[in-house]
Formats: C-alpha cells, sequence, structure tokens
C-alpha cells in the first residue's frame, strides 16, 4: 500500500501473527519486507534472491561462492542476470 511522499506501509499484524482487520492502524513496511516485493517484482529465481541477500549482508563474490559451493563466475552470472532484469 502506498501512502503520502511515496512511503510504502502493510497491514500490521497482531501479537498472533494474524492480519489485524483493514480498518486497523498501518505500519511501515520493513526493509525485508520490501525487499522481497522486489525480488517478487522482478521474478528473481530462488538462487538468485539467496545471491542477493547475501550481497545486501556484505559478503563478497567469493565468499559468497564458497558459502554455495558454487564458482565466483556462477555468481556473477547470477548477479549479471538480476542486473539485466
Amino acid at each position: 500500500m502506498r501512502a503520502v511522499r511515496g512511503r510504502l506501509w502493510r497491514p500490521a499484524r497482531s501479537s498472533a501473527g494474524t492480519k489485524i482487520k483493514l480498518q486497523s492502524p498501518i505500519e511501515p513496511a520493513s526493509g525485508d519486507h520490501l525487499i522481497s516485493l522486489l525480488f517478487a517484482a522482478y521474478g528473481l529465481t530462488a538462487r538468485e534472491r539467496e545471491i542477493c541477500r547475501k550481497v545486501i549482508a556484505g559478503h563478497s563474490t567469493g565468499d559468497i561462492a564458497e558459502r554455495l559451493f558454487i564458482s565466483s563466475n556462477t555468481v556473477q552470472d547470477h548477479l549479471n542476470q538480476c542486473s539485466a532484469r
């Protein structure tokens, strides 16, 4: 849901984790929620999302490759695919 000045908002949740009725207050969307929306909007694959989350967390290409048991070139290929979208 978009509000004044382009800020994104989402329905607040109760402490039980269920959505609160529409007339309930709304809260600002978290960074994780916004990132998930962007990933979905660009149609990233599960592997691309995983690699992008690691980049956002500050991991290097070599570190990501080592953690995911793939080559650095494969990490770069995935990142190139993401930026091409």
